[in-house]
């Protein structure tokens, strides 16, 4: 419940800026997310981990070279979440698309997973089952 209503959360307040140019922190970050209402996917990954984390889930933060997305656990399993393609659909389509994802379990295409101090690590197909969080 609390992973679908974060993302739910994040997805009504922040739109998604796929061509955003400028400072990482002003159009990629959690506060551009949160105080801006403007995001690129790595500012949505990261403010779904900060927000999941405050509310007692674990999550982390991955992606690949060219896109960021997190992993939630649930009921002891990972589940796949990706915010910014949520905040990019319909305000009718995001519970949709949130049951949909949080329906998936971690697919293995990350290639780094990002530790609390902002730490790119090599991605490691064990951190599906026991991730930095």
């Amino acid at each position: 419940k609390n992973a679908a209503f974060t993302a739910e959360y994040i997805a009504s307040r922040c739109k998604s800026e796929k061509d955003a140019v400028g400072d990482s922190l002003y159009i990629n970050s959690s506060y551009s997310c949160l105080v801006r209402g403007e995001s690129m996917c790595d500012g949505f990954a990261q403010t779904y981990h900060l927000l999941t984390r405050a509310v007692g889930l674990k999550s982390v933060h991955v992606g690949t070279m060219s896109h960021a997305w997190n992993y939630v656990m649930i009921d002891q399993q990972w589940y796949e979440m990706d915010v910014s393609i949520v905040a990019s659909t319909s305000k009718d389509s995001r519970q949709e698309y949130i049951e949909r994802y949080l329906g998936r379990l971690p697919q293995t295409t990350a290639q780094y997973l990002w530790g609390e101090a902002g730490v790119d690590f090599e991605f490691d197909l064990t951190l599906a089952d026991q991730p930095q969080y």
